[in-house]
Order: structure tokens, then C-alpha cells, then sequence
């Protein structure tokens, strides 16, 4: 079928109207995504509204999927410039995928700390970096407030783009996994794509790398990076071995230079300690003078030159006039900080006071520019002069950058303190602040219900947000943040502890802790009662016991629970039946999962469009099942269909996590199609969002196929390295039935090397460890594989036991896969050991493969070999000048490379050396080494 020509369509509604065809959309469909009426799409498209260009552009264009396809949307806003009356004179339009919320990053990297706005030249400075050129990894020392941040700061500065720093954070980001994750996003940052798995969390069914893995890979990185490595807050370590185990290995194992900023000193294994203490007495008389203040030696003696002790006593002298004989009582340090801060703080004017104390219960950096800390405020204290409070505040130095305002840790541990005596107002804050954060910074918003004692409302804000804080990686850190909090809400809200319990589970599931998630869903059916509840659990439950390869005892669980639910519960028994399915497929149970899934789609379509995200996951989910079971019994291009409404779902759904597994199906199905352009592409598709959703499974399946895809274009050697690196990854998550499949295809791809021995060995190998139970399609590969190493090497006997039972496999599980492997090898025997004759009855009674690419080549190559046996040189000649032609067409270089050695090998070639180069056409052996031949008549075939 020709395809449409963009310029065929005269208006901007018949073209609508295609594309939104094209797309698989309804006008509802395409409503709900553009949040336009159905009634609007239709008028649209009958040309009865005039479009609106920027609406094209923002709402159309991504619901119809058409942002990598500049063709489209430049004529779709031609004809909608021409519906108005205008015309777009050279425009170029450029179109970039939105990333909502921040959800399909993956991630940022903290930046050093801004330098203050009066920086004095350290002395300290240079002595730092001395140390550090010299003794690679230090941990600096020294008192809140001492300038640690702003030496390390500025030697960070100096260093460049090479530069890391990462402030840990008391709940927030003290573990290991978002510690191993920023570096690694340094490190792919610079280049070093090796460390591409460590950014990504496991779904639904994996198992994550080790930490031993991610600490390797990182290290791995590093040793090709001349990086500052920075750790400020160290202290937090103290009581964290596996954070500090970190810092060790990478101080021992790479070329990096560490610095860790520390109040405290504790051990840490290697590093070597400085102690930083305050200013020179030169540079603390600098500072003074900066200001305008008279230097005070006795000031600076009292405070010790501490830069915070200065900077807030340079406060006192300037804004009060306070005489410098009223500083001489001041005594050690911590009275010092104690009388300066009340000195200072308690002649602040109210308001200044009132925006000091939200930023010292916030407890992070804040826009002050914005509306909402100023809401927050206001709600609790009451409104005041806020513009008025934040030049006081950055006048005397208690702010520095108002768009990213902090408090002094001395300031701020202070003024919290003062507020245990006004509990209900730091309640107060602390909600504001929460209910602020909810949807801006969960984590925090969750940190901050938690210390107003709102468990619950901590609860709720991480249950709804669990997508988020996922997709971002910080499913650890959330489900660290909730273990702490079940003591409390066990005594004092024990209804929650059910919530608890599924969202700890639903966060367990995306970390490497994946496989804990089924005790805690066990636990959450002991504490439901209501049936809904438990079923609203058994499907997420059944989930974590795929992950656990117990598919049977899933269906079994599910199974129950559908008869016993009542059958009002449309959208539960949908939900069911997906997993169902799911648990059928992974037990080659192809008709009752087909049956299961299509259950499941039925009872989404019940649903009312108010459980839109519900329908589109079912429909998603359950579709995928019957685009498996279709591709398995050989229906591909049904299969390509079914992919293609569910790709649709997906989009409608915003189901980022399934829409690049059904990518990565469909562009193996294109390969089966033997469609390689279309299959790449594909692929290229899946790979980008696999990686932002961290989808370790998909990514390596997609690595198999494009080894597969590598070995067809006549890259051998590219292909074994790629599936080397598969296996390793297929192992790292525990995927055997991946790691067997891509085994097996190093096996194929060793037989085209001339490596027969070695792939037999293999063969061997695999079908010994899989086990006569193993899976029957993973077995029946293998199978057929070790029964073409038998064939070429002369075992005809061994191949016939072998086919024996592959074509039991294939009947047993009626898959077209099967047979159609049987078949061919079924012919090459009969070819080899019974003779041209026999070999051409067989070929008249088989049936051509179709919709296969590369079984059709195959095929075509056993009926030339026949034609050559018979004697029908001229037919043989034609067929195998065909299959240049046609492979040059579908770019399998493979084929073709066969077709023009069989065109030109010499005349005395006999069969058997026809096959070995059939099959080994990237052998270092020639026709003169007739190999087959030889092991033929060794048998006395």
C-alpha cells in the first residue's frame, strides 16, 4: 500500500483527522489527552475551528505522538496557519518531549556552595590545597560556623566541572543508594557510560546490582577522571559503616582526590585529618574594615577569629553601637555563640525575627522571592512587613542570597531551640512548610509532618507521591523515612498501619529490597479484613512473587481471590485477571493467559472514564499478554497490531514504565518481520526509555536483540561481544531464563565464526544446567541449536534423538517458532543423511515459513542446497541470485555474504561443504577443508 503523501491533505481537519487515525485514537481518546471536548476535536477536524497555533503545538502534537516527526507538524501547522488566514514565512519549528514534574529525570547534581559576597582571602585556602596535592584524600575538621564550606567551596570552584559535592542530609539522603547514584551521574556526566545501571532502580520482577556491583562499576569510572570528590556534613557518618565503607574504598581504589568536611573527627580509614580553625589575625581585621568596624583585637581574640562569630558580632557594633568594652566578658565558645546570638537576635525587629524562624524550621535553602514561604509565614505568625524583614536580615548578614536564603547552623539550631517553648507555633511552621512542599519536594514535606508529629499526613504525602519519589530514585530513602515511622503510628494510629504497610511494600519493590516485599504483603492480608482490601493487595502481592520466579503459586493465590470477590468489584477483578495472566504467560500457558487477559480488557471497558489511569493499565498490561501469546503461536503481524494499542494506552494512561517494554517487544517482532530498518528504530526508541525509567530487564533483551540484529548485518565478532556483556548484565538481576536465551545465541552466533566445537560444548552445557523442566520455549531453542552442531558435525543419530524431541515441544506447546525450527533442520538431515531425492519429497510436503524473516532466508537457502543436490545447477544459480537480491534489499548482510560464496564456489563443492559455509560463512576455513564431508564419512554415512 503506497504511503500518504503529507501534502495530499488541503485542510488542517482532514489532516487532523489521519493522524489522530494514525495514532489509534478516538476523538474521546485524543479529547482526554488534549483536555479539549469531544465536540472540539470534531469541529476541529470538520474545519468548523479555527485552530490555534500554540495549542497545536503544546496539546496536539504530543497527544498524537509526533514530536520526532518534524514532517508531520510542520504541515499540520501550515494548514493550521493557512485555516487562519496567515502563513509560515521560513519558520522552523522545534519540538522538545516535556518532562512532567521532573519525573523521568534522572536526576541532578549538587553544585558547591555559593561564595559569600565578602570573601576573604584565606591563608587556610592554600594550605588546603597544598594538603591535598600531596595526601590525596583529608577530612577537614573544624566548628560550625569556622569557614570549612567556604575554603572547600572555593577550592571546588577552582577545580571546574571535575568537581563533586554532595551535603548529606540527617533522613533525607543518608544512604548508600542516592550516594552511589550521584556519582554515577557524575560520572555519565563525563562520559563514563559504563556506570549507566547504577542510575536506575529495578521494577516489578528484578533484582538490582549488588552494592559490592555499584561500588565496583563506580570505582571502575573514576580511574578516568580527574575528579575533587567533596562530602560535606560528614559527621551524619558516624553511625552510617556502609556510607563510610564508601569514602574508603573510593580514597583506596581511584586516583580521585577526597575531602570530607566534618564537625566531629572520627575514624575513617586512610584519610588523613586537618583541623581548620579561624581567621588569621590579619584576615579577621580585613573583614572588619570591610565593613567599616574598627578592629577590635580584643573582639577578635574573644571570638577566636571564628568567620560566624565575626560576622554576627560585626552586626552587633554596627546596627546597636554597642561599645566594645560591653564584648570584654565574653568567655569560651559555646557562650560566646550563646551571648552573641542573644545579643544580636533579641533586638531584631519582629518581622525579621518572624522570617528568621520559618528559614530555621525549614532547615533547607529558600526562594524568598516566591509566594509561598511568604504564605506560610503569614498563616502561622501572622502577616508583617516582609520586604521590610528581608532587607534587615541581609543587611546585617543573616541572609546572604535572598532567591536561595539559608540561616547560619548556629542560627538556626538556635532559634529552634527557642521555639520548644512555642510548640503549637512550631507545629505550625512545620505544617505550612509541609503542605507547601507536597508536590514540590515530597521527602521534605514528609520530614516536615513527621517532626509536627502528623504521622499520618507523612503517610498520605508519601503514599501519593510513591511515582515520584520512584521515578527520582528515592525509594530508599522513603522507605528508610518509613521504617522509622511504624513505632509511632503503631501505638498511636493503628489504622494506619494497612497504608503503611502497601506503601512500604509498593517502595520496597523498587529498590534492590525487592524481594522483602512479599513478607510485608503477607503481613498487610493479616491486618485486611475487607475483601476489597485483600484483593486490592493479593494483585500487588502476586506481583512480588513473580519477581520471586513463583508464578504457580501467584495464579493459585489469584485464582482464589477471583472466585471469592464479589463481582461488583469490576475494576479489582480486572486487575486480577491482568496479573493472572502475567502468572499464566510465565508458565507457557498460552491460551488460558490469552483467555485471562482478554477477561481483564473486558472488564476495563465496564469501567465509567473517571478510572481513566485504571483502564489504561489493564488495557496496557493485559494487552502486552495477548501480544506475547500471539507473537509465540506465530500471529506477528496481530501481534504488531496489539503492540501498537497498547503503545496507545500507554500514552493516554502516562504510563512511562510500560511504554518502553512494549517498544522493545515491538521492535523484536519487527525483526522476526524481518523488517532490520524498522527493528532498529525501534529499539533506538526503547533504549531512551528504558534508561530513564531504569529498566534493567527490558535493556538487556534489547541488548540480545541487537546482537542478533549486529550478527545479520555481518558483525560477528560486534555481536559475541555485545552478548557477553548481556549475559554478565542478565546474571547481575538474576534473569535466567534471559541469561539461557542469550547463551544460546552466543552459540548461534559461534557456529557463523566456524567455531562449532565450542558452540556444541555450550549447547551441552545449557541444555544440562536448564534441566528437563526448564521452560519449553528457552528449551526448545537450545534444543534446536545443539541439534545443528550435531548435524555439521556428521552426528546424524544424536540429531535425529534431538528432533524427536523438539517436535514434541513444538506440539505440546503449538508454537509456530518451534515447528518452524524443526522443520528446517528436519530438512537439512534428510539432505545430508538420506540424499538429494529424499530431501526434495520432504521439501514438496513442508510448508514455506511466512511472516519470519529470517526463517523464509533459511528456507531459501535449504531449497537452493536441494536444487544443487538434485543436479539443477541452473535453478540452484537463480535461487541463490535471488537471495542476493533479496537480502541486499532487507540489509541481511548475512545472507547475502552466504549467497555470493555459494554463486561462486567452485564446481567440484559438494553438498556437505555447501552446508558448513551455509552456516559458517565468517569461518577462516575455505572450500578446500571439507570438514562435514570428512566427519561423514568417519560415521560411514
Amino acid at each position: 500500500m503506497p504511503a500518504v503523501k503529507l501534502d495530499s491533505f488541503a485542510t488542517f481537519g482532514a489532516l487532523l483527522h489521519f493522524l489522530r487515525r494514525r495514532a489509534r485514537l478516538t476523538q474521546r481518546d485524543l479529547a482526554i489527552a488534549t483536555g479539549y471536548s469531544e465536540a472540539h476535536i470534531s469541529r476541529l477536524e470538520n474545519n468548523q475551528r479555527l485552530p490555534d497555533l500554540t495549542s497545536v503545538v503544546a496539546l496536539i502534537v504530543p497527544a498524537l505522538d509526533l514530536n520526532d516527526d518534524a514532517s508531520s507538524v510542520a504541515r499540520l501547522l501550515e494548514l493550521a496557519a493557512a485555516a487562519r488566514g496567515e502563513v509560515l514565512v521560513g519558520a522552523n519549528v522545534t519540538l522538545s518531549k516535556k518532562i512532567e514534574q521532573q519525573q523521568s529525570e534522572l536526576g541532578l547534581l549538587e553544585l558547591p556552595p555559593p561564595l559569600p559576597l565578602c570573601l576573604i582571602e584565606r591563608k587556610a585556602t592554600s594550605q588546603l590545597q597544598q594538603r591535598l596535592a600531596s595526601e590525596r584524600y583529608l577530612m577537614v575538621n573544624g566548628l560550625a560556623g569556622v569557614g570549612k564550606t567556604v575554603i572547600v567551596s572555593q577550592l571546588a570552584q577552582r577545580w571546574g566541572e571535575h568537581c563533586f559535592w554532595f551535603s548529606f542530609t540527617a533522613t533525607i539522603n543518608l544512604t548508600s543508594e542516592i550516594v552511589l547514584r550521584q556519582l554515577a551521574l557524575f560520572l555519565l556526566s563525563h562520559g563514563a557510560d559504563q556506570v549507566e545501571p547504577l542510575l536506575y532502580l529495578p521494577n516489578d520482577g528484578e533484582v538490582g546490582l549488588s552494592f559490592e556491583r555499584q561500588l565496583a562499576l563506580l570505582i571502575h569510572g573514576l580511574q578516568h577522571i580527574p575528579a575533587l570528590l567533596c562530602f560535606d556534613n560528614a559527621q551524619l557518618l558516624i553511625d552510617q559503616p556502609q556510607l563510610r565503607l564508601i569514602l574508603e574504598q573510593l580514597a583506596q581504589k581511584t586516583s580521585s582526590h577526597i575531602v570530607v568536611l566534618s564537625r566531629e573527627q572520627f575514624n575513617l580509614q586512610g584519610f588523613s585529618y586537618w583541623a581548620l580553625h579561624g581567621f588569621e589575625p590579619s584576615e579577621a581585621q580585613a573583614l572588619l574594615a570591610h565593613y567599616g568596624v574598627e578592629a577590635v583585637q580584643h573582639v577578635i581574640e574573644r571570638t577566636q577569629a571564628n568567620p560566624a562569630l565575626l560576622r554576627l558580632t560585626i552586626g552587633l557594633l554596627t546596627d546597636r553601637g554597642a561599645a566594645a568594652a560591653g564584648l570584654l566578658h565574653l568567655i569560651d565558645e559555646p557562650q560566646i555563640a550563646s551571648f552573641v546570638l542573644e545579643q544580636l537576635l533579641s533586638q531584631l525587629p519582629s518581622s525579621s525575627e518572624r522570617l528568621l524562624t520559618l528559614l530555621a524550621v525549614a532547615a533547607q535553602p529558600l526562594n524568598l522571592h516566591a509566594e509561598w514561604p511568604m504564605e506560610c509565614s503569614f498563616a502561622v505568625d501572622g502577616p508583617y512587613q516582609w520586604q521590610q524583614a528581608l532587607s534587615d536580615l541581609t543587611r546585617r548578614q543573616l541572609i546572604d542570597t535572598p532567591s536561595h536564603a539559608t540561616v547560619l547552623p548556629l542560627v538556626q539550631d538556635y532559634l529552634y531551640a527557642q521555639l520548644r517553648s512555642q510548640p503549637a507555633r512550631r507545629k505550625g511552621l512545620h505544617c505550612q512548610l509541609a503542605t507547601a512542599l507536597h508536590q514540590l519536594d515530597p521527602m521534605r514535606a514528609a520530614q516536615h509532618f513527621i517532626a509536627a508529629a502528623d504521622f499520618p499526613a507523612a503517610l498520605d504525602c508519601l503514599y501519593q507521591q510513591r511515582d515520584h519519589l520512584i521515578d527520582r530514585g528515592l525509594a530508599s530513602a522513603a522507605a528508610l523515612m518509613l521504617q522509622t515511622m511504624r513505632p509511632t503510628l503503631e501505638q498511636q494510629h493503628p489504622t494506619y498501619v494497612l497504608q503503611w504497610l502497601q506503601t512500604y511494600g509498593e517502595f520496597l519493590m523498587a529498590t534492590s529490597q525487592a524481594s522483602a516485599a512479599e513478607a510485608i504483603y503477607r503481613e498487610a492480608l493479616v491486618v485486611a479484613w475487607q475483601p476489597t482490601q485483600r484483593a486490592d493487595l493479593v494483585w500487588r502481592l502476586a506481583g512480588a512473587m513473580l519477581h520471586l520466579n513463583q508464578a504457580a503459586a501467584a495464579q493459585s493465590l489469584l485464582e482464589q481471590t477471583i472466585t471469592s470477590l464479589d463481582r461488583e468489584e469490576i475494576r479489582l477483578h480486572g486487575l486480577l485477571q491482568m496479573a493472572l495472566s502475567k502468572a499464566l504467560l510465565l508458565q507457557s500457558q498460552f491460551d488460558p493467559a490469552r483467555e485471562a487477559a482478554a477477561q481483564a480488557i473486558a472488564l476495563a471497558n465496564q469501567l465509567d472514564s473517571s478510572q481513566l489511569m485504571t483502564i489504561a493499565e489493564i488495557r496496557a498490561r493485559a494487552g502486552g499478554t495477548v501480544a506475547i501469546v500471539q507473537q509465540y503461536t506465530g500471529e506477528i503481524e496481530a501481534s504488531i497490531q496489539t503492540w501498537q494499542a497498547v503503545l496507545a494506552q500507554t500514552k493516554l494512561g502516562r504510563l512511562e514504565r510500560v511504554r518502553p517494554r512494549a517498544l522493545a517487544n515491538l521492535a523484536n517482532l519487527y525483526y522476526t518481520k524481518g523488517d532490520l530498518n524498522q527493528a532498529e528504530a525501534t529499539i533506538d526508541q526503547a533504549v531512551a526509555g528504558l534508561r530513564q525509567i531504569g529498566d534493567l530487564y527490558a535493556q538487556a533483551r534489547m541488548q540480545h536483540t541487537q546482537a542478533i540484529i549486529q550478527l545479520m548485518r555481518g558483525l560477528p565478532q560486534q555481536a559475541l561481544a555485545t552478548l557477553e556483556q548481556t549475559c554478565v548484565l542478565k546474571q547481575q538481576i538474576d534473569d535466567q531464563q534471559g541469561w539461557f536465551n542469550s547463551r544460546n545465541q552466543m552459540a548461534i552466533t559461534l557456529i557463523a565464526l566456524g567455531q562449532t566445537e565450542q558452540a556444541q560444548h555450550m549447547s551441552s552445557q545449557n541444555l544440562q544446567l536448564l534441566g528437563a523442566a526448564g521452560e519449553p520455549l528457552f528449551r526448545g531453542a537450545i534444543l534446536d541449536t545443539a541439534v545443528l552442531c550435531q548435524l555439521l558435525a556428521g552426528d546424524f543419530a544424536a540429531a535425529r534423538q534431538g528432533l524427536e524431541q523438539l517436535a514434541a515441544l513444538a506440539n505440546a506447546q503449538h508454537t509456530s517458532g518451534l515447528h518452524m525450527a524443526w522443520q528446517r533442520h528436519t530438512l537439512l538431515l534428510s539432505l545430508l543423511a538420506e540424499g538429494a531425492d529424499q530431501a526434495r519429497n520432504l521439501l514438496s510436503q513442508s510448508v514455506p515459513p511466512a511472516g519470519n524473516g529470517e526463517a523464509v532466508l533459511d528456507y531459501a537457502c535449504l531449497a537452493a542446497l536441494i536444487s544443487h543436490a538434485n543436479g539443477d545447477q541452473a535453478t540452484a544459480q537463480r535461487e541463490w541470485q535471488q537471495l542476493v537480491q533479496r537480502a541486499a534489499i532487507t540489509g541481511y548482510e548475512y545472507y547475502r555474504i552466504v549467497a555470493e560464496a555459494q554463486l561462486h564456489a567452485p564446481s567440484n563443492a559438494s553438498v556437505q561443504q555447501r552446508v558448513l559455509q551455509l552456516h559458517q560463512p565468517f569461518a577462516a576455513v575455505g572450500w578446500e577443508y571439507p570438514a562435514l564431508a570428512q566427519a561423514v564419512n568417519c560415521t560411514g554415512t
